[in-house]
């Protein structure tokens, strides 16, 4: 059986996750605990918690994306 984490580590993992500081920080702020671990505890406390949104923003509006599948689907793409 997998040994659970001391209490105050556990403690301060949901208060940094209620706060909601994304994984990176958390693993800065306590040591020797690894991603996989503060998301089994996420899902666990706080199932119904949506997710950390990450990643690149995208750049293409929506006019722009609607234009160019419009494009595609009557293949009059860039004026072709």
């Amino acid at each position: 059986m997998v040994r659970s984490l001391p209490l105050d580590v556990q403690n301060n993992i949901k208060s940094l996750l209620k706060s909601g500081h994304p994984y990176s920080s958390i693993i800065e702020r306590v040591p020797g605990v690894k991603k996989s671990t503060i998301n089994d505890y996420k899902r666990r406390w706080f199932s119904n918690m949506r997710p950390i949104k990450s990643g690149r923003k995208s750049e293409i509006t929506a006019t722009t994306k609607s234009y160019i599948r419009r494009s595609v689907i009557t293949a009059t793409y860039m004026g072709q």
